[in-house]
């Protein structure tokens, strides 16, 4: 049975898996194998002359940075090809960075040159066993005239590096990570164009409309800010990214499905594939229509990981490759995630434990099955005993300190989970008594919304607000609560019953335009904070210009009061 706190967690998991920005340990590097020496530097070539192509068709410039690159890594050169590509990456708009875009180098030429770049820092720092493992896992799976989103940089770089020197160009290798990125589309474009449906800048511009429509209408989580500037998607935040990602990777499925099957390594957890996706060796395919995971499916899965958990667990070079053991655990986890989301949970823990006999330091794995499966059955203690045991780990790339500031983060939000679950039970089971207090009531509403149970807190809410005797005073509370349940139209109405009783309160007006903002009603927001400004005055002024949504926005207060 699911926990009703399950998805409260969810929301928070970015905070966990992501590594802080001053806290990265570099990781160990080494000489290329023989084999991936030679591998590599007929992939530059390739690469070179894709660049080289696509500088002619869109008439762009190549870069003499770009051309040095190639020189050298086409000679086999490899650490004068590190040490440019080092110099000169920070300026293609790839990474938040103090360094600017680059015109020169932040075009669709990057995309190319990033490939190859990328590719030997990982097999330099991979152990060339494992690179082999992870490249045939894949690759071999894979049938031709597919579609292979490879999501994480090992499921990008390495796998890319691979199809094209090998020459199976009929398999298609997207990122689903960088389709709102109209640079790495118009390189697709140039790549696999005549052969699958891939988005336009329409599209892509399109899915920016969707998701600030979704967001607004509380159907998806609002991350980061968003603007479109010369025709391409500006997002700050990773997870809002993703989320325009996340759209162009359903429209590149749907048009393709009928005609390419679909194969994903998961990076960023994409929620609407998993009515579609089912286990396939290392990876997932994705099937045209939803359908459900059958027993034979889930057998075939347990049984080829358990065996290949055995050959790997047992290799003493792939248990010396921190980096390699982490990218297999994200494997395995994209998988639990899969039979977590199905409601399999005892699979899904079974699975969730194998990526961390792969990798215990992994913090996917320790958060993934705390939130997916132990905060879902309301197993706290299991969560602080597994945070114990995730402590003592070595990280691979964040400092301790920096590991350590997340787990306890983590373990006070389970400790407040905790703690409401306890007291919404109270409340409860003293509801059944009788009729609740109002007090009692506004407070368990409240608490259904803090562990994400939409549909009571709805029932509730919409019962507290037809109560015949309630006092006007708990109507801003009221459309508070439906505002953080993202029913924006319900707290507007709740509010607007509010001003028409108290008309003279300025925070409520203020309130009001926060509404209008969400509503997406610029004429209203200018009304609500004129009258905050006629009402209350300097302190009104005051409060719109300290507060985030409201600055700007503000109109002239040459008519405020006192």
């Amino acid at each position: 049975m699911t926990h009703p706190a399950y998805g409260v967690l969810l929301s928070i998991a970015f905070l966990f898996f992501g590594r802080g920005k001053e806290e990265q340990v570099q990781i160990p590097r080494h000489e290329l194998a023989p084999r991936h020496h030679d591998l590599l530097v007929e992939y530059a070539r390739i690469r070179e002359r894709q660049m080289e192509h696509i500088a002619r068709k869109r008439d762009i410039k190549i870069a003499r940075e770009y051309r040095k690159f190639f020189e050298a890594a086409t000679e086999g050169d490899w650490d004068r090809a590190d040490k440019l590509y080092g110099k000169f990456r920070l300026k293609s708009g790839q990474w938040l960075s103090k360094k600017e875009l680059d015109p020169d180098i932040g075009n669709e030429l990057w995309q190319p040159v990033h490939e190859v770049g990328w590719a030997y820092r990982i097999f330099t720092t991979w152990d060339p066993v494992s690179i082999d493992l992870f490249a045939r896992g894949i690759l071999d799976s894979i049938p031709d005239d597919s579609i292979f989103f490879g999501g994480t940089d090992a499921g990008r770089f390495i796998i890319t590096a691979f199809q094209a020197v090998e020459g199976r160009p009929n398999i298609v290798i997207l990122t689903q990570n960088q389709l709102a990125d109209m640079r790495y589309v118009h390189y697709i474009q140039d790549l696999y164009g005549k052969e699958i449906w891939l988005p336009s800048e329409a599209d892509m511009k399109k899915a920016y409309e969707e998701y600030v429509k979704d967001m607004k209408a509380g159907r998806r989580p609002a991350h980061g800010q968003f603007k479109i500037v010369d025709g391409r998607v500006q997002i700050t935040g990773a997870l809002g990214m993703m989320e325009v990602n996340g759209i162009l990777t359903r429209k590149v499925f749907e048009r393709n499905r009928d005609t390419t099957p679909c194969y994903i390594e998961e990076s960023y957890v994409l929620r609407w594939m998993y009515p579609y996706l089912e286990p396939h060796g290392l990876i997932m395919k994705l099937n045209p229509k939803p359908g459900r995971l059958s027993d034979e499916v889930v057998k075939k899965d347990m049984a080829f990981w358990t065996d290949y958990i055995q050959r790997l667990t047992t290799n003493g070079a792939f248990l010396r490759d921190r980096p390699a053991r982490r990218a297999f655990a994200k494997l395995r986890c994209g998988i639990a995630g899969l039979y977590a989301a199905r409601g399999k949970l005892a699979e899904a823990e079974k699975a969730f434990r194998q990526a961390l006999a792969i990798d215990p330091s992994s913090p996917e794995a320790n958060y993934r099955i705390a939130q997916e499966v132990y905060a879902r059955q309301g197993r706290y203690d299991d969560i602080r005993k597994l945070m114990r045991g995730f402590r003592k780990q070595e990280p691979l790339y964040d400092t301790k300190e920096h590991r350590n500031e997340k787990i306890d983060k983590f373990v006070k939000q389970i400790n407040t989970l905790e703690s409401r679950m306890n007291r919404l039970r109270e409340i409860e089971a003293e509801a059944k008594g009788g009729q609740l207090k109002l007090r009692q009531a506004l407070e368990l509403a409240e608490l259904y919304l803090q562990t994400n149970q939409h549909q009571r807190f709805g029932r509730l809410a919409d019962t507290i607000a037809g109560r015949e005797d309630l006092p006007v005073d708990v109507l801003p509370k009221l459309s508070e609560l439906y505002h953080k349940g993202r029913d924006n139209r319900r707290a507007n109405d709740i509010l607007e019953r509010y001003l028409a009783k108290k008309p003279r309160d300025w925070k409520a007006w203020l309130s009001h335009a926060v509404l209008q903002i969400d509503l997406g009603n610029s004429r209203k927001v200018a009304e609500a904070l004129q009258k905050a400004i006629d009402i209350g005055g300097k302190k009104a002024i005051t409060t719109i210009m300290e507060d985030k949504r409201l600055k700007g926005l503000s109109p002239s207060p040459g008519r405020g009061g006192s």
